[in-house]
């Protein structure tokens, strides 16, 4: 059962209806290259990650199952309505991940790495509610200097101009 104050529910649904009606707003080039709507952009101090987004509750459970790989700079988030405590398991995840857990302001509570497993034991568990969860490839959080306390900034894929 998940319980959630009204004090820390609102800095939550403020990002959230902020973030989600800008995910609508996708220009349209006739580039077959368009990222689709559930692409957004995180960046990590001058760093840069393209990710994924998991909203729905099959989202959520698929994950980033039977990926056999992901590249340096991807990711999935996964986004929730409320904070909360929350557990992830790597069935049938074939790549080694680390999850970064968040608050709704994007602050990096703590980082877990998680290992393949062909069950849905032993799961990796926040230590605090969280709002959102990225997961990237092994030991990315490390490689780019990104630690608990951090604050990540996520963007709707198409307000971010990918031109150097």
């Amino acid at each position: 059962m998940h319980f959630l104050t009204r004090n820390n529910r609102i800095p939550l649904l403020s990002f959230m209806m902020t973030l989600f009606p800008a995910l609508a707003v996708q220009p349209h080039d006739g580039s077959s290259q368009q990222r689709p709507d559930n692409w957004m952009i995180i960046t990590a101090g001058r760093d840069t990650l393209h990710v994924t987004t998991a909203v729905t509750e099959m989202e959520q459970k698929t994950g980033l199952m039977w990926r056999k790989n992901l590249k340096e700079n991807e990711g999935m988030l996964f986004l929730y309505e409320e904070e909360t405590m929350m557990t992830f398991w790597m069935k049938n995840t074939f790549i080694p991940l680390d999850i970064a857990f968040m608050n709704g302001n994007g602050i990096v509570t703590e980082i877990q790495t998680m290992h393949h497993t062909n069950t849905m034991t032993p799961r990796t568990t926040s230590r605090a509610p969280s709002s959102m969860a990225l997961e990237v490839g092994s030991g990315w959080f490390a490689r780019h200097g990104v630690e608990a306390g951090d604050t990540l900034t996520i963007l709707p894929f198409s307000v971010y101009d990918e031109s150097p």
